[in-house]
């Protein structure tokens, strides 16, 4: 099969996600069916035009390459992968809240850390499979996930601008950027969960991944 469906299942994906803010009818369905009925039926489509994108992955044929992956680009998810896993798992073991008066965890290196795991993790892959329909999977998870801490931060801007405000001068969006900047301290507590967490993650993601991708790493 040739990666035109892939590229179309990738416009969906971004269409789901983005599609009712960009084109302002998300406050009218919100109004008209509730926000649990819009937040179930959003998770839904959202979850399935991803499936569409990874089953249509599974069927294109990688004889293409814009660039053909070395034995060093093939290392670079068991450097990043690691990390990813922590940043996702420590995400999501605590959401961090506008209110919090101190950043302690996690959220000491991003204020949105499941959604940059998920860009490390796609960045990672793409860098190992330079193949046309990898670039098109992995980039368009990473500039997704990448798009989405940016409208989580103007979702949290226009409805606790105050808090935000506060939240701007003690988190970085991109990871580690408070920390260097000294906006924020280095607090070890809070850190033992997720670098536990991830670590459980990155292992069950290891030993699965001959299931989930086809390719044993072992």
């Amino acid at each position: 099969m040739s990666v035109t469906p892939l590229v179309f299942a990738a416009l969906l994906l971004f269409f789901t996600h983005l599609g009712p803010s960009v084109f302002g009818i998300r406050d009218p369905l919100v109004r008209q069916y509730g926000v649990r009925t819009y937040r179930a039926a959003f998770v839904m489509l959202a979850l399935l035009s991803l499936l569409l994108l990874i089953l249509l992955y599974g069927d294109v044929q990688r004889s293409q390459y814009l660039w053909y992956p070395s034995p060093q680009l093939y290392r670079v998810p068991e450097f990043v992968m690691p990390v990813a896993c922590v940043l996702v798992a420590g995400g999501l073991l605590k959401r961090r809240g506008l209110a919090e008066p101190e950043l302690v965890g996690i959220h000491q290196i991003s204020r949105h850390p499941v959604l940059w795991g998920v860009v490390l993790f796609a960045l990672s892959h793409l860098a190992a499979n330079g193949d046309h329909a990898s670039v098109v999977l992995f980039a368009s998870i990473a500039l997704l996930a990448g798009i989405g801490t940016l409208t989580l931060d103007a979702k949290s801007r226009r409805s606790a601008p105050g808090a935000h405000q506060q939240m701007l001068a003690t988190t970085s969006n991109l990871p580690f950027v408070a920390l260097l900047f000294g906006r924020t301290g280095f607090r070890p507590r809070g850190l033992l969960g997720p670098l536990l967490a991830g670590a459980v993650l990155c292992a069950v993601l290891w030993i699965s991944h001959r299931w989930l991708a086809g390719v044993s790493l072992a």
